[in-house]
């Protein structure tokens, strides 16, 4: 069932434009805006396991959109606390789960109708984990696939509001 659903959920997609800033350790909400960012490329290593970064994303929602529901498709490879650019919790994002195999929380929304043209910025603190630290190999050799952390490109789509309240 979640297979036919899954593509369903949303249809054509633009990409975001992301900057990364790498943090061994966490970095408070308030000291992101001092970090040195970059860009960061689709299957690009961003950590290894436990580090943290933060991601600054930005977009313009196309006039054609003009009308839909449209949500941040966002999948660090780990899990990471997504935030406006006030600062304020929208929610959490993760890209698995041990107990089920093809769970992922990707989708964020951001506008219920937009008008197109508006402008999205969101600021996302990346942990490189598995949802809470939990691997589905029990202990990744140093530099092993699961122990480095690649992002996947973020986008923005609109969504079927029908589908999503299924997902």
């Amino acid at each position: 069932f979640l297979e036919r659903l899954t593509p369903l959920r949303r249809r054509e997609s633009l990409p975001l434009a992301a900057r990364f800033a790498h943090c061994p350790e966490p970095a408070p909400i308030a000291e992101r805006e001092r970090l040195s960012y970059r860009p960061i490329a689709e299957g690009e290593v961003w950590g290894a396991a436990w580090e943290s970064g933060w991601f600054h994303l930005t977009g313009e929602v196309p006039a054609a959109w003009t009308g839909e529901r449209v949500a941040a498709w966002i999948d660090l490879g780990g899990e990471g606390l997504v935030t406006d650019a006030a600062g304020r919790i929208l929610q959490g994002v993760s890209s698995g789960s041990i107990w089920l195999g093809d769970f992922q929380r990707e989708l964020v929304p951001l506008f219920e109708r937009c008008a197109g043209g508006e402008r999205g910025e969101l600021w996302v603190e990346g942990a490189a984990s598995s949802l809470f630290g939990v691997h589905t190999e029990l202990d990744p050799a140093p530099g092993a696939p699961r122990s480095l952390i690649h992002p996947q490109p973020p986008g923005a789509a609109p969504v079927n509001g029908c589908v999503w309240r299924c997902w």
